[in-house]
């Protein structure tokens, strides 16, 4: 069994508390109240004797050590997976125990207390474009903050790479030592500033590897010394790919869920793609409540719509203004 990795710890001063992040104006405005709320729910792990905290003081738990990694760890990402899928769908929750099978055992706010399973929905693809970008992007990070030349010769600069094409595990090695080779010798100060410019480096090039500069001043005035960020170039997917996404992931789940022995059981699946508009799998997936036993209920959520399935019925609940208004006309 997997111990839920929650670090049960506060601290008012680490960036990445939802505290924090609400009072430096992280969240878009309509995402604010919703993380307000969440904020105040109440977290311990099941079968942990450690008092549970305010979800808004806690120190998140990260994918990876590393002060530059901006992913947030399986345990935590199902638990934020959980809470705002049940806040979306309107569903206040007050309350929950972290576990693993099933992943949380929340209270709501009218006292209803009821299990939840949690699964996230993306795209095969798109996950592996994310994650090897984010891995580079990191890495990359980390090389240059120990390497006093690197810093040197980024310090007042941002520099930007993009990929047209996402680099593999078998060329993941050479890409990251060109990248540093080239920092290193400053080669991006002999490129011209605020122009997209083709590198010529053969793991690169491969790529389609483009750089862009631009002077970096902020760093005199207590800011970064420098701005360095790695991205892949803009990829489509099928608007209707994550439909049958999600009622994969629903059916492996309704496999599972027979072996937990509790109820009521519901299940959370939150869309974490973040790189298609995905309306058309919402409006496919809300088009009629498939089967869902032994579940009660069935919320899918993508950031700010929620379609909650329960008793052959089908509602949606969106936060988005213009998207609700829209809908309306």
């Amino acid at each position: 069994m997997r111990a839920a990795d929650i670090t049960l710890r506060e601290d008012a001063n680490n960036y990445f508390t939802i505290d924090n992040q609400l009072a430096t104006g992280w969240f878009n405005p309509w995402q604010a109240p919703l993380y307000e709320a969440i904020a105040e729910v109440n977290v311990s792990i099941r079968n942990d004797a450690r008092s549970g905290v305010r979800l808004g003081a806690m120190v998140p738990t990260m994918w990876s050590a590393s002060p530059h990694e901006v992913r947030y760890g399986k345990s935590e990402g199902e638990l934020r997976g959980m809470l705002v899928s049940l806040e979306t769908a309107g569903f206040r929750p007050r309350s929950i125990e972290v576990g693993d099978a099933p992943d949380g055992f929340v209270t709501l706010a009218e006292g209803q207390q009821v299990w939840i399973e949690h699964a996230e929905v993306i795209d095969p693809v798109s996950a592996r474009y994310a994650n090897m970008m984010h891995n580079l992007d990191r890495d990359i990070k980390d090389a240059v903050a120990a390497d006093s030349i690197a810093t040197a010769q980024l310090t007042g600069h941002h520099v930007e790479m993009r990929f047209s094409d996402c680099p593999d595990k078998s060329v993941i090695r050479d890409v990251r030592q060109a990248i540093i080779g080239l920092i290193r010798n400053g080669d991006h100060l002999k490129m011209p500033e605020r122009a997209l410019v083709k590198l010529t480096t053969p793991a690169l090039k491969a790529l389609g590897t483009t750089l862009y500069r631009a002077p970096w001043i902020h760093g005199a005035t207590g800011g970064s010394p420098y701005i360095l960020h790695l991205q892949e170039g803009a990829h489509s997917f099928s608007p209707t790919s994550l439909a049958p996404i999600a009622l994969r992931r629903l059916e492996a789940k309704q496999k599972l869920a027979p072996r937990y022995g509790v109820t009521p059981l519901w299940l959370t699946l939150s869309v974490t793609d973040l790189r298609g508009v995905w309306g058309a799998s919402m409006k496919y997936l809300a088009s009629g409540c498939p089967a869902i036993a032994p579940f009660d209920r069935v919320i899918v959520c993508e950031p700010g719509r929620a379609i909650i399935w329960a008793n052959g019925l089908v509602a949606m609940r969106d936060l988005m203004p213009q998207r609700s208004a829209a809908a309306s006309v």
